[in-house]
């Protein structure tokens, strides 16, 4: 599905506080967001709040064995 966006909507960047710092967004990102989600501001419903991605913690401080990177490559194909 393709959608169409205003050109205007992506002029100039404005600068909106995420976190500990300010960063660079379009000028019509509410009316972007609006279009493309809908009501974006809302909580999603509690049941549909789940992850759709695997996430794997690699302590790259720490030396792994060769047996212990091919138990963690093994792990990332069978979850696939």
């Amino acid at each position: 599905m393709k959608r169409f966006v205003r050109a205007d909507w992506f002029g100039h960047p404005v600068l909106v506080d995420f976190e500990d710092t300010k960063m660079p967004v379009p000028n019509g990102y509410d009316e972007y967001l609006t279009a493309v989600v809908g009501n974006y501001m809302a909580y999603l419903p509690e049941a549909t709040r789940v992850a759709k991605h695997r996430t794997y913690l690699i302590d790259t401080e720490k030396a792994y064995s060769n047996k212990q990177r091919v138990n963690i490559e093994q792990k990332v194909r069978q979850d696939g």
